[in-house]
C-alpha cells in the first residue's frame, strides 16, 4: 500500500509540473488527459491478480549459442556444393557420368574464421575416363585454387 502511495505521489508531482508548463489551450486538455490515463494504470496495477512488470506471467527461455554448429552447417552446405560443381563440370566438360565419378571435398575448418579448401579428392572409375583423370586434376586445381586428387579405379 505504500509503493501506491509513493507511486501517486510522485506521477501528481509529475503531472502538476506538467499542467503548470503546458500553455492554456487545446493542448492542456489532452496533457490532462494522459495524466488521467498514466494514474488510471497505476490504480489498475496494484489489483489483485493484475501483472505487473516484475511478474510479467511468462516462462522464462534459455538462449543456446549455436555459433559454431551453424558455422559447421555452413561449411558443410559450401563443400556440398563444390562436390556437386565438380560433378556438373566434369559431365558437361568431359562428359563423365555421374556414376562413374566420386569427389570428396575438404575443408580446413579448426579455425572457424579462417576456413580453407583444402582439397578436392575424386575417384574415376571407367577405362573410357581415364583419359580424363589429368585434365579433371587441373581444371578442377585452377578453378577452385586447391590440391585436386584424381584416382582411378576399374
Amino acid at each position: 500500500m505504500r509503493t501506491l502511495f509513493t507511486l501517486l505521489a510522485a506521477l501528481s508531482a509529475i503531472c502538476t509540473a506538467a499542467l503548470v508548463i503546458c500553455p492554456e489551450g487545446e493542448i492542456k486538455k489532452y496533457v490532462k488527459l494522459c495524466c488521467a490515463l498514466c494514474a488510471a494504470a497505476a490504480f489498475v496495477s496494484f489489483l489483485p491478480g493484475s501483472v505487473t512488470a516484475s511478474d510479467p506471467g511468462f516462462t522464462e527461455f534459455a538462449v543456446e549459442d549455436i555459433s559454431a554448429e551453424a558455422a559447421q552447417m555452413v561449411i558443410e552446405r559450401t563443400l556440398g556444393g563444390i562436390e556437386e560443381a565438380v560433378y556438373s563440370a566434369a559431365e558437361q566438360k568431359y562428359g563423365i557420368t555421374r556414376s562413374d565419378l566420386t569427389v570428396k571435398a575438404v575443408a580446413d575448418s579448426s579455425d572457424l574464421q579462417n576456413i580453407k579448401l583444402v582439397s578436392v579428392n575424386c575417384e574415376l572409375k571407367g577405362l573410357k575416363n581415364a583419359v580424363m583423370m589429368k585434365s579433371l586434376q587441373n581444371y578442377v586445381s585452377d578453378r577452385f585454387a586447391c590440391e585436386c586428387k584424381v584416382e582411378f579405379t576399374e
